[in-house]
């Protein structure tokens, strides 16, 4: 069973390389820290800011680190991506909505989302920080022909 919150220490870590300089190394280690059993990142309990193809007229996905999938699973592997709000000012909930970390190359399916307020994702600022299952070909269920 996952831990309900994630130590201060990951949680500094995982703002420095998300909002700071993207260092794969040290998102590969966190990530596998925190998706580890007893990680402590809670699951997310919403499915925003999880499809990458779903940005509207003011909302805008920008791969910081491409989007790559793997052929063996058909799942996202690794990238990040960012979501931002262009229709409000950063003051009223516009700006950075999301990062999301899909992982360091590995089948594992999960992907490590971490939620902005105001635009700023920094835990002190308010970010949070949640796990999900990444949609995965082998998960889906086959379309009939048509």
């Amino acid at each position: 069973m996952r831990k309900t919150m994630m130590t201060a220490v990951g949680m500094t870590a995982l703002m420095l390389v998300a909002c700071g300089d993207l260092d794969d190394d040290a998102m590969s280690s966190l990530y596998d820290q925190v998706t580890a059993p007893g990680g402590g990142v809670p699951l997310c309990s919403t499915t925003a800011w999880q499809d990458p193809t779903a940005a509207g007229a003011a909302i805008t996905t920008h791969a910081v680190k491409p989007l790559i999938s793997a052929a063996q699973c058909g799942c996202p592997v690794s990238g990040l991506l960012k979501y931002v709000d262009h229709a409000r000012p950063r003051k009223a909930g516009g700006g950075t909505q999301a990062l999301v970390y899909y992982g360091n190359g590995a089948c594992d399916g999960w992907a490590l989302k971490n939620l902005c307020h105001e635009g700023r994702c920094e835990a002190e600022n308010g970010g949070t920080f949640c796990l999900f299952k990444v949609e995965c070909a082998k998960d889906r269920e086959p379309r009939p022909l048509r």
